[in-house]
């Protein structure tokens, strides 16, 4: 496990985050998820769910027994049923679309960091920095999404992405559950997924020999 870490700053600049000789190799932002119509995987699959039982429900209401209201009644909450259906997958990506729109990627020659915005209690602007040093015991996975993948760059303790409101690294679109005790940090949905991870594994430090 990276050794990776949060810090909270209020506005800096990114001088302000790197050390005086630490150098930038890449920077870059999420290419594909920033937009409410970019589903992920998961929002998909869900999607697709939703769909299907919807038509299920529907297809069942000429089966209704039409005494005492039923049919009625089964409209109404076949109806209710499917907005909320509806809404719930417009949750999910309005905090996907909150979470990528207001992330940025660096990789320096010692490490790879997140830069989220985000608010606290008093909606002040706030800025999450996550840190993650480079490490070679670590695998820096690809993980295979539409349409660019998605680099691991470290994990974090749960309680490390408490932020406000809940919008943090964490989103609905990332295939994990949020009740386990790590969390990996990535740089989704990147077109260049592969070169930064060479990049990272080039910057490694090296070993000193005697």
């Amino acid at each position: 496990m990276s050794k990776s870490s949060i810090s909270v700053q209020n506005n800096p600049s990114l001088e302000d985050i790197l050390a005086d000789d630490e150098k930038v190799l890449w920077s870059g932002a999420p290419d594909f998820g920033k937009k409410l119509y970019e589903m992920a995987q998961t929002e998909r699959v869900l999607g697709i769910g939703f769909a299907i039982g919807s038509v299920a429900m529907l297809s069942s209401l000429p089966f209704v027994s039409t005494k005492m209201g039923g049919w009625t009644i089964a409209a109404w909450v076949y109806g209710a049923v499917i907005v909320v259906f509806f809404f719930a997958l417009f949750a999910m990506a309005f905090d996907r679309q909150f979470v990528l729109s207001n992330q940025a990627y660096f990789v320096t020659d010692r490490r790879s960091i997140v830069l989220r915005l985000g608010r606290n209690w008093r909606l002040a602007s706030r800025i999450y920095v996550v840190s993650c040093p480079h490490a070679k015991a670590f695998t820096y996975a690809v993980r295979r999404n539409h349409p660019y993948g998605c680099l691991r760059v470290g994990t974090l303790l749960d309680k490390d992405l408490v932020q406000p409101f809940g919008f943090g690294l964490a989103q609905p679109g990332q295939p994990f559950l949020h009740g386990r005790t790590l969390v990996p940090v990535e740089f989704e949905n990147i077109r260049e997924a592969d070169y930064v991870r060479s990049l990272i594994l080039a910057a490694m430090p090296k070993e000193r020999v005697d």
